[in-house]
């Protein structure tokens, strides 16, 4: 294996364009040749071995970089005195009891507004929105608006399909004594 020699082109490309001589002519294949680079089985390996080291010394670096991460945490805990550690720990429980409430705060709060959506006919579907505004008065101000907007969307749909228009072929033209009604009632005059 020490014997092999290995050619590569200087710049490797999946075209080849031809090689044009100083005279204008293209170059013949012994002209390729002279121009690619030979590497022998020596040369290949320093080159691997380089990109290697190159490669391993960045996952080094990846490797301190995550160890220094979390023995930041650890230094913190261990700088920190018996009472400094307890009061660290009590804050990170009342940390996750008030995320705890805050959850089954926000639970309650949607079934409540499910409910009274349900009762003013409106959908349900609006609960998990009207969470996220928050304050139980904006929530509620908000529902009442809607329900306004609906009963008045539904108002105006009602009154246009009730609307009639005056006739288009021109109704009665009946006017004065020909007028069979006022025939009719000048005859009780």
């Amino acid at each position: 294996m020490l014997g092999k020699e290995f050619i590569m082109p200087e710049e490797s490309t999946n075209v080849e364009e031809p090689i044009v001589n100083a005279e204008g002519s293209q170059a013949s294949d012994e002209d390729k040749q002279e121009q690619s680079k030979t590497f022998t089985q020596s040369d290949l390996d320093r080159e691997v071995d380089r990109r290697l080291a190159k490669q391993q010394e960045k996952l080094e670096q990846q490797i301190q970089e995550a160890k220094e991460a979390g023995k930041s945490e650890g230094q913190k805990l261990a700088a920190m005195t018996e009472k400094e550690r307890k009061d660290a720990e009590l804050s990170q429980k009342e940390q996750e009891i008030a995320d705890r409430e805050a959850t089954l705060q926000k639970r309650e709060l949607t079934a409540s507004i499910s409910d009274e959506l349900a009762k003013q006919g409106l959908p349900t579907g609006l609960a998990n929105s009207l969470v996220e505004l928050g304050d139980a008065d904006v929530i509620h101000s908000t529902m009442e608006t809607i329900q306004s907007a609906i009963e008045q969307g539904i108002n105006e749909g009602v009154n246009e399909r009730l609307r009639t228009e005056a006739p288009k072929n021109g109704g009665s033209n009946v006017d004065g004594a020909d007028d069979p009604f006022v025939q009719v009632m000048n005859k009780y005059k």
